[in-house]
């Protein structure tokens, strides 16, 4: 590790180097009737915002995994808690609920605690390259910070995987299909990073599909690279229906 400023506590320190994908993320709902009912729809805008490097001690990093162990912990115990215990009062009939409230609490307590216990050990196990992401998303407010090491997303069989980087990446439109198809699936993340860095050209309308295609040529490597998608793009959610 190199003795670097952290980003997050601000001392001369060892860090570790990070980098990521900037994606810029808002949304905007729509209202909308269709007789007595009305319809709220969600449309979700991301954009590609260009690319990033970030230092971070091993203490910042460490803080911010017991936090996400304790949220985890507090939102596995509600989760654990609160179901089960709605589950009995809604199906177990008014009068055997009254007679068995506390036992029926008990229960619903001790699944609460199971899943915060699951919970708190998942956020232990968390990545340090998405504790650096969480981190700058926090400081930066819109913007998705993508961590793009290799082998972060990648399945049981080593295998870089689109599915696993959606959901621990959540966006929702064609500008994570380009993320996926350059920086992860090639496995030149952290290499393209430090390229269009480098370049100065890490902007929205980058052609990054050609620089990779440059760097797969340069390391001769065999890889097949998607064309490049449209730097910005939505989405609509469901339609939810409120009646009135």
């Amino acid at each position: 590790m190199e003795t670097k400023v952290c980003e997050k506590c601000g001392k001369t320190v060892p860090v570790e180097t990070f980098r990521f994908v900037k994606v810029n993320v808002s949304a905007t709902q729509s209202t909308s009737y269709s007789g007595r009912k009305q319809i709220t729809t969600t449309t979700t805008y991301e954009q590609f915002d260009g690319v990033c490097r970030a230092d971070f001690c091993a203490d910042c990093i460490k803080k911010k995994r017991l936090f996400t162990a304790i949220e985890y912990f507090v939102i596995g115990l509600v989760a654990g808690f609160g179901l089960p215990f709605l589950i009995f009062l809604l199906f177990s009939g008014k009068d055997f609920f009254n007679s068995n409230a506390g036992t029926l609490a008990l229960i619903s307590l001790g699944i609460g605690l199971v899943g915060g216990i699951i919970g708190f050990a998942v956020g232990m196990k968390e990545q340090a390259a998405f504790l650096a992401g969480s981190i700058l998303d926090g400081k930066r407010k819109g913007t998705r910070h993508i961590p793009v090491a290799k082998g972060i997303y990648d399945n049981k069989q080593g295998t870089p995987a689109l599915d696993l980087f959606t959901r621990r990446s959540n966006l929702k439109t064609n500008v994570g299909l380009m993320i996926f198809s350059q920086f992860i699936a090639t496995g030149l993340g952290d290499i393209l990073v430090d390229t269009l860095l480098a370049k100065e050209t890490a902007s929205p309308d980058e052609k990054v599909s050609e620089i990779v295609a440059n760097i797969l040529a340069q390391n001769a490597v065999s890889a097949a690279v998607a064309p490049k998608s449209a730097p910005a793009d939505t989405v609509s959610e469901t339609p939810k229906d409120n009646n009135l």
